[in-house]
């Protein structure tokens, strides 16, 4: 069941009154089929409850924008008979495993669980130690890998070995990010910043097996040692950038509370983006991590990565 905003003494109290979850299955990825939504109008506490037991529903989802203060009783009385109440955001969270933009508002943020990670100290001790570790043996072992990138390289093209550019990390603090160079020396030419695509023109024929293979981030190993990145987080993007989709995309800033990462949640969801509108879906995944980040989710991540990497499959 869906409340919406007042309107009435009684509220404009469900819009998308009774969505019937007999089936575990969801009819859309954004719950908008009709199927499963049923407008009830305006409805009193009364006629709320009855609404609710008479058929048989098991969830009240409220928007987060509701204000809901005159059916609060019937709402406690009916999660006490065991109705589950929930705002839109916490059953996509759930079911979906991202945070809908169009679900979301300042105030739910105010209120919604999660989000522990901010003040975990001792996790973010832990995760710190974890990343030192995996990324000293990480250059350890692909030392003979980087080698032989770096001998590639140099004889396919003029330029340095590594690439360093300056992104956006904890706190919005700007860090200087390194890769393998796998573009050519003039991929920007006229100093204008482009998104980097999935299949760029501007990679070399070494770059573009790099970039498939994912050796190109290898030296990201060592902005983790240096503490300007982790392995499981959000995924850093360049000043200009950030600027842009701070003013295009709601709560964009909220990404930059988390360490920047070589993998994550977005990164093993969605596949490889180069606009504001991909920019907005992979948003959704990275709170959707900064709210549950714990242990077993960046162990999650990190297998996912490794089936992509390994197996070539998934939508890194």
């Amino acid at each position: 069941m869906d409340a919406s905003g007042p309107s009435h003494p009684y509220q404009r109290a469900v819009t998308a009154a009774v969505a019937e979850m007999t089936d575990s299955r969801i009819p859309s990825e954004d719950f908008a089929g009709e199927q499963s939504v049923q407008d009830f109008g305006l409805v009193s506490p009364a006629l709320l409850e009855e609404v609710v037991l008479n058929r048989g529903v098991d969830t009240i989802v409220v928007r987060p924008e509701s204000a809901v203060t005159e059916l609060a009783e019937a709402l406690t009385r009916l999660r006490f008979r065991g109705v589950r109440i929930s705002t839109m955001p916490d059953l996509c969270s759930q079911i979906l495993e991202k945070l809908p933009l169009e679900t979301l508002s300042s105030t739910w943020f105010s209120f919604a669980t999660g989000f522990n990670l901010l003040h975990a100290r001792i996790f973010r001790k832990i995760k710190r130690l974890t990343d030192i570790l995996l990324a000293f043996s990480g250059l350890l072992i692909t030392l003979p890998i980087s080698l032989v990138v770096a001998i590639a390289i140099k004889l396919e093209s003029p330029g340095p070995v590594l690439f360093r550019q300056w992104r956006v990390g904890w706190r919005e603090k700007p860090f200087r990010l390194l890769k393998f160079r796998s573009m050519r020396q003039d991929a920007e030419p006229d100093g204008k910043p482009q998104w980097a695509r999935a299949m760029d023109p501007r990679a070399t024929r070494v770059g573009a097996i790099l970039r498939r293979l994912h050796l190109d981030e290898i030296p990201q190993m060592i902005n983790i040692l240096l503490g300007e990145m982790s392995f499981v987080g959000p995924r850093p993007e360049r000043p200009v950038f950030v600027e842009q989709l701070k003013s295009l995309v709601p709560f964009y800033h909220l990404r930059h509370y988390l360490p920047p990462e070589i993998t994550g949640w977005a990164q093993v969801n969605y596949p490889y983006g180069d606009c504001v509108e991909d920019a907005k879906k992979k948003l959704q995944y990275d709170l959707f991590y900064v709210r549950n980040a714990s242990p077993t989710l960046d162990l999650r991540i990190l297998l996912r990565t490794a089936r992509v990497v390994l197996f070539r499959s998934g939508s890194r």
